[in-house]
């Protein structure tokens, strides 16, 4: 996750560093959702304020607990095919093989 936040401009790190537990804590708003996958993982790409170019993903693992944590950060994308991009990056930090996925 770190890598890609180095990889946005100065400011634009600031911004997600200092709201991190902001931009998880809150309820993410509809069109922030990207969708579920293995029946299990809510997928979300969170706006970040400011910096409408890119998107921080977060998964909420809906039956909660488990083996692997509940709310997981993943990473900060561009904007652009975002629903994608996430759903890849959850699938291989949660360790999943051919999830299912709804939008």
């Amino acid at each position: 996750m770190l890598a890609t936040i180095k990889q946005l401009p100065r400011p634009c790190q600031r911004d997600v560093l200092l709201r991190d537990d902001e931009l998880v804590g809150r309820d993410p708003e509809a069109h922030e959702r990207c969708g579920l996958l293995d029946d299990r993982f809510e997928v979300y790409a969170l706006r970040i304020e400011q910096w409408r170019r890119h998107l921080f993903v977060v998964s909420l693992d809906r039956r909660g607990g488990g083996r692997l944590c509940p709310a997981m950060r993943h990473a900060v994308v561009p904007a652009s095919n975002a629903g994608d991009r996430a759903r890849w990056l959850v699938t291989r930090h949660r360790a999943l093989r051919n999830p299912s996925w709804e939008v």
